[in-house]
């Protein structure tokens, strides 16, 4: 199974445009504390609308981060998972409680990244904020912690408030404007406790698959099973192969059901074709081209190579395009629903502002027919690429779209199924078939 994490990094990008830079100047951190924290901040949370809970466990070279979204009318099911850092072996252990599934990535950094932990990362959540200058409201307590209070007044967008713990000069609150242009609670730590944590919290989960990639607190870089596409969703992070993230990837969602031999992935019957079909009339039948210097490598689960052919590699990107573009779709803070195809063509308006759609028309490719198919819920979706002629292979995607995980097949002899061969290590380093103004 393939993860990617999305761009839902939106508010952490609000919060490192507005926070105060004295921050950077910050005192050494502490390095044994627990906190708890309710946050907007992680990936998570900015893909299902609620904000999480997190309780940080740091000990010196190690840190654990329990993140949990609680059940709601949309999302039933409880979100959990646990991050353990190691920063002396470089390791960074994934785990989901709930799916009971575990992997480790190599972690570069001597600090967790910063949308979890508020303590070690309020130099970097305020390095970016050079040109505002806040204005000093005076002193309350938060939950018992006293902070001083500072608003910052951002043109076009709104006013931000933030509170700075008095002792630790970290940031403890934060509260502004988000992409509905409504105030949000961003950030808040509930709990701080600087006794050393109990050893128990910082033992390493057994059984673990390796991913493949780096992960630092700044970005991360991954394939396979924790690919990192953090786009805002990281402010363009983690996905297929070199994009940059901070943040790990979403639990994944149940396996869905395949029909033997048809390209139907679910035995429900209430999946609609979107969009998809011949060329336009009128269109000459010219070959699509990929962006000058981007390249794609591809690998089967078992790790071996899939030599793709230039159309091929066409129709591969067209789906890793469409795909992202469906996570920023379904997020809350972009439309909070599917797209069909035609509107992914065609270009839609986001709430941010931006616009949602493809730089290239998938019915213009000579070579391949497109279909976008969506459930009625649209939370459930699949792409495919049909080839057109014989000598191509065919690439089929299933996914959901309230989560960051799913399955790409390929069928080197035609029409791809989910009884062909799953892809595993999936690499597309340049650019690709997506607007630039999201």
């Amino acid at each position: 199974m393939r993860a990617s994490l999305r761009p839902c990094f939106l508010g952490f990008a609000f919060l490192s445009a507005w926070l105060v830079p004295r921050l950077a100047a910050q005192a050494s951190a502490p390095q044994a504390y627990t906190l708890e924290q309710v946050s907007l901040l992680t990936e998570a949370s900015m893909l299902m609308g609620q904000a999480a809970n997190l309780t940080v466990y740091r000990d010196g070279s190690k840190e654990v981060v329990d993140l949990k979204i609680p059940p709601s009318p949309a999302h039933p099911q409880e979100f959990h998972q646990i991050f353990l850092f190691d920063f002396e072996a470089h390791k960074a252990y994934v785990s989901n409680p709930i799916s009971h599934t575990c992997f480790w990535i190599n972690y570069v950094s001597q600090d967790a990244p910063a949308n979890y932990d508020p303590i070690t990362g309020s130099a970097h959540l305020m390095a970016d904020l050079v040109q505002h200058r806040p204005t000093v409201l005076g002193t309350e307590s938060i939950n018992g912690m006293p902070a001083e209070v500072e608003e910052v007044s951002i043109p076009g967008q709104g006013t931000a408030k933030i509170w700075i713990a008095t002792e630790g000069n970290f940031l403890l609150k934060y509260e502004g404007p988000g992409p509905d242009g409504k105030q949000h609670n961003w950030l808040e730590i509930k709990r701080v406790s600087f006794a050393k944590p109990p050893a128990s919290h910082f033992v390493a989960p057994a059984d673990c698959t390796q991913a493949q990639g780096e992960w630092s607190d700044t970005e991360l870089h991954a394939q396979g099973e924790a690919q990192l596409s953090m786009s805002p969703h990281a402010a363009d992070g983690l996905r297929t192969g070199g994009q940059k993230s901070g943040q790990a990837p979403a639990p994944p969602a149940p396996a869905p059901k395949s029909v033997a031999g048809s390209k139907k992935v679910y035995t429900n019957d209430d999946l609609q074709v979107a969009a998809g079909g011949e060329p336009a009339a009128g269109v000459p039948a010219s070959p699509i081209l990929l962006p000058r210097g981007t390249r794609v490598s591809v690998k089967y689960e078992d790790g071996s190579e899939v030599k793709l052919k230039a159309e091929e590699q066409v129709a591969f990107v067209f789906l890793v395009s469409m795909e992202d573009l469906e996570g920023y779709c379904w997020s809350g803070a972009y439309l909070g629903r599917a797209c069909s195809l035609d509107e992914l063509i065609q270009g839609l308006r986001a709430k941010t502002g931006g616009t949602l759609g493809l730089s290239q028309n998938p019915n213009q490719d000579p070579n391949y027919r497109y279909e976008l198919t969506i459930s009625s819920s649209g939370k459930r979706y699949q792409l495919e690429a049909v080839p057109r002629r014989a000598g191509l292979g065919g690439f089929l995607f299933v996914g959901e779209g309230d989560s960051e995980f799913g399955d790409f097949y390929y069928n080197p002899g035609g029409v791809a199924t989910t009884e062909a061969r799953k892809l595993g290590d999936m690499n597309v380093s340049g650019d690709n078939f997506k607007r630039h103004d999201l």
